[in-house]
């Protein structure tokens, strides 16, 4: 048997559950794969802002990359 198929199911809220079902149906056998996709995509998205966030926050105090970078391991 396959490793995912042991896994226990779990309850999801019922809105939830539904919008899963929705993608399931609407990405075919390919879902599981196009999900992990989709939270990976979101993470980088999530870092890229704190960078540019970090970078513009830092250029407003007149301080350069390198100068983050040594504050930030000093």
């Amino acid at each position: 048997m396959l490793p995912w198929r042991r896994m226990r199911r779990i309850a999801l809220p019922e809105d939830v559950a539904e919008a899963l079902e929705r993608f399931r149906r609407a990405r075919g056998r390919g879902w599981r794969k196009a999900l992990l996709h989709l939270a990976v995509e979101e993470e980088r998205k999530a870092l890229a802002r704190l960078v540019w966030e970090l970078r513009a926050t830092a250029a407003s105090h007149g301080l350069t990359e390198e100068e983050v970078a040594r504050r930030l391991e000093g």
